[in-house]
């Protein structure tokens, strides 16, 4: 299995996210791209370029794309439960509904938090590294 993250980096979240998803021991072939710095035009030979990374992430799995909500989905069922707050967003993950009805809380929580940071959107203008690769 071929399995394709693209994310944010720069966000504390979803970089504990990715990293305690424990995928590694699962996927044959695990590409992590973020979505600030890396190019987001051949993944998996689905060009990516056009979707918001800033209103969700993208799971691509043998070269079919998941985004947002189902992105959040399909690696809550790529991966096993590693502490407390993975089991959390694997709860809030487990059906499809269950999955659309708290991914857009999730996503303000992680909006809030980039403000707080002060970090800007993916694609802020005058952000010199936001969307270099598309």
């Amino acid at each position: 299995m071929r399995v394709s993250i693209v994310y944010d980096d720069a966000c504390p979240i979803c970089r504990s996210m990715i990293r305690a998803s424990r995928l590694r021991a699962r996927a044959a072939a695990l590409e992590l791209i973020d979505a600030r710095r890396d190019p987001v035009d051949a993944v998996q030979g689905l060009d990516l370029g056009g979707l918001d990374f800033d209103a969700g992430f993208a799971v691509v799995v043998d070269g079919e794309l998941h985004f947002g909500a189902a992105g959040a989905r399909m690696l809550s069922l790529l991966t096993e439960s590693s502490g407390v707050a993975y089991g959390l967003f694997r709860w809030l993950t487990r059906s499809e509904r269950s999955s659309r009805f708290w991914y857009p809380v999730m996503r303000a929580c992680r909006g809030f938090l980039l403000r707080v940071l002060r970090i800007p959107r993916i694609d802020a203008p005058g952000d010199a590294d936001a969307g270099s690769g598309r």
